[in-house]
């Protein structure tokens, strides 16, 4: 998806999230570590210039399933209960933005080499 309007100036933007995919359950090695890419949030400002942010597996997003870890904190997730008591989440992301001066004017998003499917529900600004 290319082009989502944000016309803001921010200190921070906050991504609600989450990964869904049976593949990757169990996943050992760069998927535990945290450097599996899941998915790019290319941040375009008025000046023409653009930083590229990665969603990293585990330590930026993870499944709805997934426990809290050393790296998804409780605070950092929208919990609820499912309809069978399951507990699931949507996790937060924050981007501390480099140039809080510079209005952001769109936000690209794109899937990453493996193209697992995620959901990015909600952008927020910090001002």
């Amino acid at each position: 998806v290319e082009g989502i309007q944000l016309n803001v100036k921010a200190k921070k933007l906050y991504f609600l999230h989450f990964l869904r995919s049976q593949e990757l359950h169990g996943q050992d090695g760069e998927w535990s570590s945290g450097n599996k890419h899941i998915a790019y949030y290319k941040i375009h400002y008025a000046d023409g210039s653009s930083v590229e942010v990665p969603v990293r597996f585990r330590r930026d997003i993870d499944m709805p399933e997934s426990d809290y870890s050393k790296y998804m904190k409780p605070g950092e997730a929208l919990e609820w209960q499912s309809k069978y008591g399951d507990t699931c989440r949507m996790w937060y992301m924050t981007f501390d933005n480099p140039y809080p001066d510079k209005e952001i004017r769109t936000l690209d998003v794109r899937g990453g080499e493996d193209r697992y499917p995620f959901y990015l529900f909600a952008i927020s600004a910090e001002q």
